[in-house]
């Protein structure tokens, strides 16, 4: 979903935040601390969107952490495929996705 962040429009029907309420896969959101593009406090709206996501926030690490720190952010996803594959996956709640995608376009 967050491939089209800087396309798509952020709310309503085909919204970045509608759709990412609706991710239904465990999901992983590697973040540097240093990144001046989408900064790690961007994940407090990854949080209210998806609670289950898994967040790391990378120390001296810009915006391209498969680039930057390529053995820990591999490792990083490695270990989420693991855990992912011995979880089952949760069923969708659209209605409350797109109740979330509002209340988080009134915040913005």
């Amino acid at each position: 979903a967050l491939r089209q962040i800087y396309l798509d429009p952020p709310y309503g029907d085909r919204g970045l935040w509608t759709r990412l309420c609706e991710l239904q896969a465990p999901s992983l959101f590697v973040w540097g601390d240093k990144d001046a593009l989408v900064p790690a406090g961007f994940a407090r709206h990854v949080v209210a969107a998806l609670p289950e996501a898994r967040q790391v926030i990378l120390p001296e690490c810009g915006h391209v952490p498969q680039v930057e720190l390529p053995d820990i952010t591999n490792s990083l996803i490695a270990e989420r495929i693991e855990s992912a594959a011995a979880r089952p996956v949760p069923a969708r709640r659209p209605r409350i996705a797109r109740r979330l995608a509002g209340a988080l376009a009134r915040s913005a």
